[in-house]
């Protein structure tokens, strides 16, 4: 009865009203990420994904009414392949494409429950993540990777290639997977993911032409693309204030890849996976509280030891850190904190424990 009132009763009577009107109405009038991903799949074919110009009067031709300043914020920042999936909303009416969208986003979240392992604690955690909330709120795609990420575990054994190709798809934010391939390497999971990824690419140059990865390197450029640098739970968000920001950020990114590497080569498929996913998070560049919904697996996975040592009053702090995420996460939500530093020290320390009990000392200390 206490977990159903505290995993599901109580997130659904304070948060399901207000995040479903706030999506609904963003959904409906155009104020999310969805927008972007819509006039993406109409300009992608023809050549100006990247079309500062183009793109910004394909949304002020849809949304009649916006704030101009509103669509100066908005941009590609997909390759062509992400763009390329779009273009079956962009046929239909934007209203019509938006919640569709939406739906899509829920199945997929829905779906990812089902097909973990735990399906209570999948729920839990998704009914209380910050990020989750906010991927639905704006229309963001990380549930589809979660699923994409449940389903390539689930069949992993019986066929590695499909899960590979599965993993692949992950190239969506490719800045957070930057460490996924050498997991897959370690785990012989590399062959459907080397073919996924081709396929990928020629997808992009099929769609975006040949002169894409220049126009797309520009368009990375631009200030618009990374607003709020202060708001990013990561290693540009945890440095934005200190002084040379940029040489913490690369000598800190430096040392996380050493650790993620060596905790890959030491652990198994699934530790091996949340650190990929802490690491990655870290040293994103450009990373948001959506972008935190892509912790839940790390969350799960690392659930089971984190009842053992509850178990035995050792290492109790742990789950205090875990809650330092949502946490701090909802904090960018008020002005006086206005910032997601917290999480970033949070995910740097779970980085740090999910590497060492994975390379045995947790479960010693259990």
């Amino acid at each position: 009865m206490a977990v159903w009132l505290i995993g599901f009763v109580l997130p659904a009577l304070l948060f399901l009203p207000p995040l479903g009107s706030i999506a609904w109405r963003r959904a409906t009038t155009g104020d999310n990420d969805f927008l972007a991903f819509y006039v993406s799949g109409q300009l992608v074919l023809q050549g100006k994904l990247y079309d500062t110009h183009a793109f910004q009067a394909a949304e002020a031709a849809i949304l009649t009414h916006s704030d101009p300043v509103l669509l100066l914020k908005r941009q590609a920042v997909r390759p062509p392949f992400f763009a390329a999936a779009f273009w079956p909303f962009a046929q239909l009416p934007f209203r019509v494409a938006s919640l569709a969208w939406m739906a899509v986003l829920l199945a997929a979240a829905i779906g990812f429950v089902c097909l973990w392992p735990d399906r209570t604690a999948a729920a839990i955690a998704c009914f209380w993540s910050v990020g989750l909330a906010s991927c639905i709120v704006g229309g963001q795609d990380p549930p589809l990777i979660l699923l994409w990420l449940a389903i390539a575990l689930r069949i992993r054994k019986k066929h590695s290639f499909l899960a590979g190709l599965l993993f692949a798809l992950c190239a969506a934010k490719f800045h957070i997977f930057v460490f996924l391939p050498l997991l897959l390497w370690r785990h012989k999971l590399w062959r459907g993911f080397l073919v996924g990824a081709a396929a990928l690419v020629v997808v992009s140059f099929a769609a975006g032409g040949w002169d894409w990865p220049r126009q797309y390197i520009s368009t990375l450029s631009q200030g618009i693309v990374s607003p709020d640098v202060q708001h990013m739970p990561n290693l540009r968000g945890m440095f934005a204030a200190w002084p040379h920001p940029g040489a913490w950020e690369i000598g800190t990114g430096l040392s996380i890849a050493i650790v993620v590497a060596v905790a890959i080569r030491k652990t198994d498929l699934l530790n091996g996976l949340a650190v990929v996913l802490l690491g990655g998070l870290l040293v994103s560049h450009h990373a948001y509280v959506q972008d935190c919904a892509l912790l839940i697996p790390v969350l799960l996975i690392a659930w089971p030891r984190i009842r053992r040592l509850c178990a035995t009053y050792e290492w109790c702090v742990i789950p205090a850190v875990l809650l330092l995420i949502p946490l701090s996460s909802l904090s960018i939500f008020f002005g006086s904190i206005g910032s997601c530093r917290l999480a970033g020290v949070a995910i740097v320390a779970i980085l740090i424990w999910q590497t060492a009990a994975g390379l045995g000392y947790g479960s010693r200390a259990a």
